[in-house]
C-alpha cells in the first residue's frame, strides 16, 4: 500500500469533480481524522469539499501463505449548512453530496477498468466491489450536512524479509 498514492488518488478525484473543484486558491480536499474537521474548516475553504480521512489497516487470511492487508477508506463529502435547524436545507445538501459520493464511486471503477485497459497500475487494485457503504452525516456536526462514504480494497501482505531485522532468521511457513 502507497499513503502517499492513496491521497494523491483522492485529491485528484476532489480536483476532477466538477461540484467540487478542488483548486490551490480555494482549497475543497483535506486529509483529517474525525478529531480534525472543525480546525481543518476555519480557514479559507470552498464548499462542498472532500475530507480523506485516514485509512484503516487489518489482516485478513484463510490461511497463513495468504495473508492480505485489507485497507478501509473513508471520504466525508460535505456543504456548508446555513441553518441547523433548516429541514429542507439539509435534505438538499445531503441529496447533493449522496449524489458526489455515488460519482465517486462510479469513477473508482471507471478508473480500475481503464488503468487495466491501459495496463497501468491502480492505486487500489484490489477494491471490493461489494465493499462501498453511504452513511449520512449526523446532526451533531453543526454547520456541515453530507455523507460518509466507506470503499475498502485488499493488499497482499507480502513476504517477511529477515533483513529488517537484526539477527532474525526467515523460516518457510
Amino acid at each position: 500500500m502507497n499513503i502517499e498514492k492513496y491521497f494523491a488518488y483522492l485529491e485528484e478525484l476532489a480536483t476532477q469533480h466538477v461540484e467540487i473543484g478542488h483548486a490551490l486558491g480555494t482549497p475543497k480536499f483535506f486529509r483529517v481524522n474525525i478529531n480534525e474537521l472543525d480546525n481543518a474548516f476555519k480557514g479559507r475553504v470552498g464548499w462542498p469539499l472532500l475530507a480523506a480521512m485516514d485509512p484503516l489497516v487489518n489482516t485478513e487470511a484463510q490461511i497463513e501463505s495468504n495473508m492480505r492487508l485489507s485497507i478501509r477508506g473513508s471520504v466525508l463529502i460535505l456543504d456548508r449548512l446555513n441553518d441547523k435547524g433548516d429541514f429542507a436545507a439539509r435534505l438538499a445538501l445531503e441529496q447533493k453530496c449522496f449524489a458526489i459520493a455515488r460519482d465517486i464511486i462510479l469513477k473508482m471503477l471507471n478508473d480500475r477498468k481503464s488503468y487495466a485497459l491501459a495496463n497501468k497500475s491502480f492505486v487500489l487494485p484490489g477494491i471490493d466491489l461489494n465493499s462501498f457503504d453511504i452513511e449520512l452525516v449526523p446532526d451533531t456536526y453543526t454547520g456541515f450536512a453530507g455523507c460518509l462514504l466507506n470503499f475498502k480494497w485488499n493488499h497482499p501482505l507480502g513476504q517477511f524479509d529477515a533483513s529488517r531485522f537484526a539477527n532474525v532468521e526467515k523460516y518457510e511457513l
